[in-house]
């Protein structure tokens, strides 16, 4: 109950506009998806998301099978990678607002690329160790942020924010099959060279999440 407190009241929020069919409203959320900027937002969150899902997913098998390490291990190393995600967002909040979105999203997927890259090839388990930490700041800062970029990106936010969830979401249950059906072939640690591609496609497109002028 005390935590309801600090839910803002929706005042600041746009007025909802009753006169519109459901069927002008499914076309007003249709166009969302042919609008180039929310589609790259929607690219960010795909990356973090695909890598988010699939560490949930497969880090603690591919450092038991893939490094040789024990079960124990994999589950150590993926706990270290929860509470990395977790306390990058709890602690980012001044790095944003003193370098904005853009810059933090590049910053903290560039040391994704780095996570991954490290967990893929390294040879010992605290290089391991360390790209499983720098794995969960890249995927730490671009969901949140890719939300409150698309929200702001145009008229409709609602709308707007369901594109864009809708990229990331699908990437977050849907990546780790396909991570799954490469490993299949490859390996699993192979198989997350996916996760430092995306981590890159994510940085390249980050300049999406650059506030529109004249809007708050």
């Amino acid at each position: 109950m005390l935590a309801l407190r600090g839910i803002p009241d929706g005042t600041r929020a746009e007025e909802h506009d009753t006169t519109l069919t459901p069927w002008q409203r499914l076309r007003q959320w249709a166009r969302g998806w042919a609008d180039v900027r929310l589609l790259l937002i929607g690219l960010v969150m795909l990356g973090v998301e695909l890598g988010e899902g699939s560490a949930n997913n497969w880090l603690a098998l591919a450092t038991t099978d893939g490094h040789g390490q024990t079960a124990a291990v994999g589950a150590l190393f993926f706990t270290v990678f929860a509470v990395s995600e977790a306390a990058t967002r709890v602690f980012a909040g001044p790095v944003v607002d003193r370098l904005g979105r853009v810059r933090t999203v590049r910053w903290t997927t560039a040391l994704g690329i780095v996570g991954a890259v490290l967990f893929i090839v390294g040879g010992s388990w605290w290089l391991t160790l360390i790209g499983v930490v720098l794995w969960a700041v890249g995927v730490s800062m671009g969901f949140p942020l890719g939300m409150s970029a698309a929200a702001q990106s145009g008229p409709n936010p609602a709308a707007r924010v369901s594109v864009v969830a809708s990229i990331g979401y699908f990437a977050n249950f849907a990546g780790p099959p396909v991570i799954g059906a490469i490993a299949e072939h490859v390996g699993a640690l192979s198989a997350l060279w996916l996760v430092a591609l995306l981590f890159i496609a994510a940085f390249a497109a980050s300049g999406s999440l650059r506030p529109v002028v004249g809007r708050d």
